[in-house]
């Protein structure tokens, strides 16, 4: 499993951190990275989980490359992301 994170303030890599070892406990192999380091080499054939949120619609600045690659990615090419199996958590504020 890969927890990708995007955080200013931590708050999104201390819950990466703590799913990491949730996922321990329940038997997974987890591997936390900022989501800039996964840019053309999302893993394939496990778990992706991404935890992120958006300030007024921007990317953080740990995952401003990440969003850029993605945005650049020919729509009907979905090989980037072939065999990727992802689940994504946008945290927030009631705010």
């Amino acid at each position: 499993m890969t927890i990708l994170y995007g955080s200013n303030s931590g708050t999104c890599q201390s819950l990466a951190k703590s799913l990491s070892s949730s996922a321990a406990r329940c038997g997974f192999h987890a591997k936390v990275m900022e989501m800039d380091a996964a840019v053309q080499k999302v893993p394939k054939r496990q778990p992706v989980v991404i935890i992120t949120p958006s300030y007024d619609g921007q990317p953080t600045e740990n995952a401003k490359h990440f969003l850029s690659w993605l945005e650049s990615l020919d729509a009907t090419d979905n090989k980037a992301f072939e065999g990727v199996e992802y689940a994504v958590f946008g945290c927030g504020h009631s705010t």
